[in-house]
């Protein structure tokens, strides 16, 4: 297998415990063509895959920051209006979104690589809405062919790669001690008192009408009372 030494099977049956290739099989080779007698197998890095993780991450980086955006940002309408978003005045989501980016496109792993950074794969951020995308797609292919060791360190390097970063930021945000678990813990504290303050308030006015009702129910028989009286001594003094 790419010019390798000669691999032997202890059985007439060629499978993927002689030679390690995942769907490298006889059956798959005789399904290729059952006329000729020997086929060449060349094994190479499944570069598609590799983009495409990449691309997925790229797509919900963009959507989390696209939400973040949404629920922060204010609005002004035609009349000067302005609307504020629900999350507009909290900080530690405003954090959220600056600590991703710097997560993802800051310098990475390795003193001695040549691919430290997001963009030397052809991916720029912009600043304004702390999104990504991809600006050349040469810079990609041609990492993927001649440093692939090098992206493979951007991302999984265990001290500095990508993916740590984020794996560690989102630990401090959603694990079991996270301070957007606790943000979170917080608000719904909150809307629990402020449910709580509007069951006292609602009870507080039942019972005022309440009061209300018997106190004009007690007048109107306080003034019927005061009528009977007036007719009876009209009735006297004629």
């Amino acid at each position: 297998v790419n010019g390798g030494a000669v691999l032997e099977s202890l059985s007439n049956t060629i499978t993927e415990v002689s030679h390690g290739i995942t769907g490298l099989s006889v059956t798959a080779l005789k399904e290729t063509d059952a006329t000729v007698s020997s086929v060449t197998v060349t094994v190479g890095t499944n570069n598609d895959t590799i983009k495409k993780a990449i691309s997925d991450y790229v797509a919900q980086f963009n959507k989390v920051q696209s939400l973040i955006d949404t629920q922060t940002a204010s609005t002004t309408d035609a009349d000067g209006k302005v609307t504020s978003g629900i999350l507009a005045a909290d900080t530690l989501i405003a954090s959220i979104s600056t600590d991703l980016r710097s997560a993802t496109v800051r310098d990475g792993p390795g003193s001695l690589q040549t691919i430290k950074r997001f963009d030397a794969i052809g991916y720029t951020a912009d600043g304004f809405h702390n999104t990504l995308s991809q600006t050349d797609s040469n810079k990609l292919d041609d990492a993927l062919l001649n440093s692939l060791s090098e992206v493979k360190t951007l991302f999984t390097d265990t001290t500095d790669g990508i993916g740590t970063r984020v794996d560690d930021l989102l630990e401090r945000l959603v694990g079991d001690d996270g301070s957007l678990v606790s943000h979170k813990d917080t608000f719904v504290k909150q809307s629990s008192r402020v449910d709580d303050q509007i069951k006292e308030m609602e009870k507080q006015v039942q019972f005022n009408r309440q009061r209300m009702i018997t106190s004009f129910l007690a007048m109107e028989k306080a003034q019927a009372q005061v009528n009977q009286q007036m007719q009876f001594l009209a009735q006297r003094f004629k």
